[in-house]
């Protein structure tokens, strides 16, 4: 393992190298500014790489060209800092995301939103277009229904059974009496690198295409892709 600052300059040689193709001296290392080394240190250190099999030198000077082990401990360098970087996401800024995003379909969705984190206890509803319905008394019952199908985590239950591509939108049915069924359409999608399921929970009499169309347009609206 590479201490802090000889990885740093093996980093900013394989940098340089990649964009100029060509051996990197500490000269045009010091020239650059790109480490508070004086030449003599550069040197030092460039010695220490070579030592180690991480450069060498094509010919006889103070110019080196990364190995492959230079690029492999570069490139696992990369690897690491994207992993470590998804690891940092804050989780209450994920969840803001989705509460946004289902907060915003629910405003114009037929009937309700529901979205949720993998492995996550909290969900998020967006009711907020059912109290523009002109038949609300009429449908409490089925609204009083679906918010419970959703409180009690059946949905979860449902939807851990049902087989999920990430970016298609799929649906099932739900039976809750000989005559009474629900919808439901869900999509698997990433949220800073985390998956999240939206779903939009209906009877069987709804506007189907308004909400396919509609969920289609707010997640791509909102940098969600491939949908």
């Amino acid at each position: 393992m590479l201490d802090e600052r000889t990885e740093k300059l093996l980093e900013i040689i394989v940098d340089l190298y990649i964009k100029r193709w060509e051996p990197i001296g500490s000269k045009i290392l010091y020239r650059m500014n790109l480490l508070d080394m004086a030449p003599s240190t550069l040197r030092k250190y460039m010695n220490i790489l070579e030592s180690l099999d991480y450069v060498f030198q094509p010919y006889f000077g103070a110019w080196r060209v990364p190995t492959l082990k230079g690029f492999s401990y570069y490139i696992d360098k990369i690897l690491k800092q994207t992993w470590n970087t998804k690891k940092k996401v804050n989780l209450n800024i994920v969840r803001n995301n989705l509460r946004e995003l289902v907060e915003k379909v629910g405003t114009l969705a037929d009937w309700v939103v529901v979205g949720f984190l993998k492995n996550d206890e909290y969900y998020y509803l967006g009711i907020q277009n059912l109290l523009k319905r002109e038949n609300i008394e009429e449908e409490y019952w089925v609204i009083q229904r679906i918010v419970e199908y959703i409180e009690t985590k059946k949905i979860i239950d449902v939807l851990s059974k049902a087989k999920i591509r990430q970016w298609e939108l799929s649906y099932t049915f739900i039976r809750w009496k000989e005559s009474d069924h629900i919808v439901i359409f869900y999509w698997l999608i990433d949220l800073n690198w985390y998956k999240a399921l939206i779903a939009i929970i209906s009877p069987v009499r709804s506007d189907y295409k308004k909400n396919i169309s509609l969920m289609k347009n707010i997640l791509k609206n909102n940098g969600i892709k491939n949908v």
